[in-house]
């Protein structure tokens, strides 16, 4: 008998499938896996989520009560702070260390960017990438206006009007250019 328990816990039996939950709702069939496919570092938010998000949290979505969100109000202030530097950057490279400058300011204060799962109605951490995301696209808003006060206070140069390389006929309206060929045939 006490053989046969040393035997039983000696052995390794295999763990059996568990199905795990994304955010996204889709079941996933494995031995190994038990986070969700985003990455997180929250251990309670990897299978069940949050039911509150803190005051430092930006929320992603859309909605009155998204905007009025504390973590959402830090987050436009932040982002006014760096929409100049942002639009009047010369290259790619300076305007996505502006994004991560952002996002930073957000992960230091141990805020996150969630988004509500629409069936559980919990909030899952999105990933770096769809932070940066939303970043760079709430620091574009307002661009052409930026550049414009800028260029008046002597701030950026005014680009160079680019000159079409297109024929003249395509540059015609469709109904002046179908005018002009129907007169031609008559």
């Amino acid at each position: 008998h006490s053989l046969l328990l040393l035997i039983a816990t000696s052995h390794k039996f295999p763990k059996p499938e568990r199905r795990v939950r994304n955010r996204r709702n889709i079941t996933h069939h494995t031995q190994l896996q038990t986070t969700t496919t985003k990455p997180t570092q929250h251990k309670d938010m990897a299978s069940e989520g949050l039911q509150y998000p803190t005051k430092h949290d930006v929320l992603c979505g859309r909605g009155g009560k998204i905007n009025e969100h504390p973590g959402n109000v830090r987050f436009r202030a932040i982002v006014e702070e760096y929409k100049e530097q942002y639009n009047l950057a010369s290259n790619k490279n300076n305007k996505a260390n502006i994004s991560r400058d952002v996002v930073g300011q957000i992960f230091d204060c141990g805020g996150r960017f969630l988004k509500k799962d629409a069936m559980t109605g919990r909030w899952f951490e999105e990933d770096l990438d769809h932070a940066l995301k939303k970043t760079s696209q709430a620091l574009r808003e307002g661009a052409p206006k930026i550049r414009a006060r800028a260029v008046r206070e002597g701030k950026l140069t005014a680009p160079a009007s680019k000159k079409s390389k297109k024929s003249s006929t395509s540059t015609l309206s469709r109904n002046t250019y179908q005018r002009q060929t129907s007169a031609m045939i008559l």
